[in-house]
C-alpha cells in the first residue's frame, strides 16, 4: 500500500495510513505533488525519444549570460544547458546558477569551449541559467528541456561525443578571373 503508515500502540503496530472520502467510501489518499503545471500521482513512463523545447540566446559579450529555461518546463523534465565560449580563462565553475550543477567541458581543436551541463528539473532550481564568461570574447547559452527522458540512466556526462569540423575560408583574392 502506498504511504502506508503504522504506528506502535504499545501492543501491535496499527494502520494509521491517511485516509480520504470519496463522496461513499474512505480510501487511501493517493500521494500528490505539482509538477509546476499540474498536480500529478506520479512521474510519466520514459521514452526511447523524448520531446524537447529550446531557448537559445544570440552570441553575448560581458561577464554573465543569463538564459531562461524554456517556459513549459515541469517537474522531472531533463534540463540540457550549453554555454559555447571562445577565448578567456578557463573557470572551475563556470555555471552560477543553479547552485550545485557541475558542468562539463569539452575544449575543441579550434579553441571553443563547449560547457555542458545537464540536471533533472525542479521548482527549487530557478527558471533560468547563469554562466559566468567573463574574459570571453565570444558567448552563446543554449537551453534544451527534455520531458519523458529516462533520467535514471543519466551519467554525470551524459555527452558522448562531439565533432568539429572546421571549413577552409574562401578569398576572393584567390579567385580566378575569366
Amino acid at each position: 500500500m502506498a504511504n502506508q503508515v503504522l504506528i506502535y500502540d504499545g501492543k501491535t503496530w496499527v494502520d494509521r495510513t491517511p485516509q480520504v472520502f470519496d463522496g461513499s467510501t474512505w480510501r487511501a489518499a493517493t500521494p500528490l505533488y505539482w509538477d509546476g503545471a499540474e498536480w500529478r500521482t506520479g512521474a510519466p513512463p520514459p521514452r526511447e525519444f523524448p520531446s524537447y523545447a529550446g531557448n537559445a540566446s544570440s552570441l553575448v559579450s560581458g561577464d554573465v549570460a543569463e538564459l531562461p529555461v524554456p517556459a513549459d518546463v515541469r517537474t522531472g523534465d531533463l534540463v540540457v544547458s550549453v554555454c559555447a565560449q571562445q577565448g578567456g580563462a578557463a573557470l572551475p565553475s563556470p555555471l552560477l546558477a543553479p547552485a550545485g550543477v557541475l558542468p562539463t567541458v569539452y575544449t575543441l581543436r579550434s579553441g571553443v569551449r563547449l560547457l555542458v551541463a545537464v540536471w533533472p528539473w525542479e521548482p527549487s532550481r530557478g527558471a533560468t541559467t547563469v554562466w559566468d564568461t567573463a574574459g570571453s570574447t565570444t558567448t552563446a547559452v543554449m537551453n534544451l528541456l527534455y520531458r519523458g527522458g529516462d533520467t535514471a540512466s543519466v551519467s554525470l556526462t551524459p555527452v558522448v561525443g562531439i565533432t568539429e569540423h572546421l571549413t577552409k575560408p574562401t578569398s576572393s583574392a584567390n579567385k580566378e578571373v575569366p
